[in-house]
């Protein structure tokens, strides 16, 4: 029995996923192994695959695991995504495609509001690649423009509305101002916070209105002077700085952030969108088989697995690990035969049995030394002991 460090073992706050029945599913197992193979779809997750294993164990609580070796520098995410990915499940705001086709409505409303017919007749849609295009698109279906003047520039006397399906800092928005010097603009947004918006306004002056169909939520006031402070230094491009709701669509889950210390950069955080929901994590999943480990309860017998408890298969081997440890036992031969017995009977005496069977020893040996083994992990948390 050898130590092999465990990267990361948490419970799944299966109550936040109960409040999207549409993304996660409407049973906690499949909420829970939905929300593992999100996790799959982060760039993360793409530079620990060769090195670490995800598995999931939905019942009797949901629990999720990282068990591999990891790099220093990529500890930082390892632990965002416990408090990361918490803080973006409370926030999380899904908008669908019927919700996307009512607000694309709502911004007709308000460009017909703000300008006259003639004007908006003249104007040009252009969207921000990638989630942009697709609201430019609806968003002249809704105007009733032809689609000629479609990412062109505007006829005399209308306006360029440049669309982005959100806007989190204003750093895209600015970012294609500067690479497409012109006239000034109408930038419309699908979802976005409203002090944003009148960054935007204060910061560029190319921008003439500011424009959006849904207001997100900003939660920087639940921290400190030395949060925003930070934040603006390790992000100079960004036109405004907040912490908006984690606003998802069909079609993008977009990039968040999280800064890593040990590397002193700031790196895309994980993804927490199934890939069945979006689009976007859907094609970044690839044609790769699942690569999540889902984790049968096991019989509930007095020498099963503890409830808090998370293994998987490791190179050949089977890393256990209980909540709260840094550390997993790695169990390696007939070591993880036992365990997978113990799973599967919950009962020393009758694991005892499978496994010499399996490799046709004696029973009173195999009993003996499997004793040890319970004993040892008993002591530990990791199994049952009555």
């Amino acid at each position: 029995m050898t130590v092999e460090p465990v990267a990361l073992l948490r419970r799944i706050d299966d109550a936040l996923l109960a409040r999207h029945p549409d993304l996660y599913g409407r049973e906690p197992a499949e909420r829970a192994l939905a929300f593992a193979r999100a996790l799959t779809t982060s760039s993360v997750w793409s530079r620990l695959r060769s090195q670490a294993v995800l598995a999931v164990r939905p019942l009797p609580q949901p629990m999720i695991a990282v068990f591999g070796v990891v790099a220093d520098e990529d500890r930082p995410l390892l632990d965002a995504l416990g408090w990361h990915t918490d803080a973006s499940l409370r926030r999380l705001r899904p908008i669908g495609y019927a919700e996307a086709e009512r607000a694309c409505e709502t911004l007709a409303e308000k460009l017909r509001a703000r300008f006259a017919d003639d004007v908006l007749d003249a104007s040009s849609v252009v969207g921000i690649p990638r989630g942009g295009s697709i609201v430019a698109g609806l968003l002249a279906y809704a105007l009733g423009l032809p689609s000629q003047p479609m990412g062109g520039p505007p006829a005399e006397g209308g306006r360029l509305l440049v669309v982005d399906d959100c806007v989190l800092s204003g750093s895209r928005l600015a970012r294609w101002l500067d690479a497409n010097p012109g006239p000034t603009v109408v930038a419309v947004h699908l979802a976005s916070v409203p002090s944003c918006r009148e960054a935007i306004m204060a910061n560029h002056p190319r921008v003439s209105d500011c424009i959006a169909a849904i207001d997100l939520v900003d939660h920087s006031a639940e921290h400190d002077e030395e949060w925003h402070e930070r934040w603006m230094a390790r992000s100079p491009g960004d036109l405004w700085t907040g912490d908006p709701e984690h606003v998802v669509f069909p079609w993008n889950e977009p990039d968040a952030g999280v800064w890593n210390a040990e590397r002193a950069v700031t790196e895309r955080a994980w993804r927490i969108v199934p890939p069945s929901w979006c689009l976007k994590n859907r094609v970044d999943a690839g044609s790769a088989p699942d690569e999540v480990q889902y984790i049968a309860t096991g019989a509930n017998g007095p020498h099963g697995p503890a409830d808090d408890v998370v293994w998987a298969e490791l190179g050949g081997d089977v890393a256990v690990a209980g909540l709260g440890d840094q550390r997993a036992i790695r169990l390696s031969g007939v070591a993880a035969v036992c365990w997978h017995q113990l799973v599967r009977y919950g009962d020393a005496e009758a694991a005892g049995q499978a496994v010499a069977a399996i490799y046709e020893a004696p029973e009173g040996t195999v009993r003996s030394d499997l004793a040890r083994l319970v004993e040892r992990l008993a002591a530990r948390g990791l199994l049952r002991s009555q």
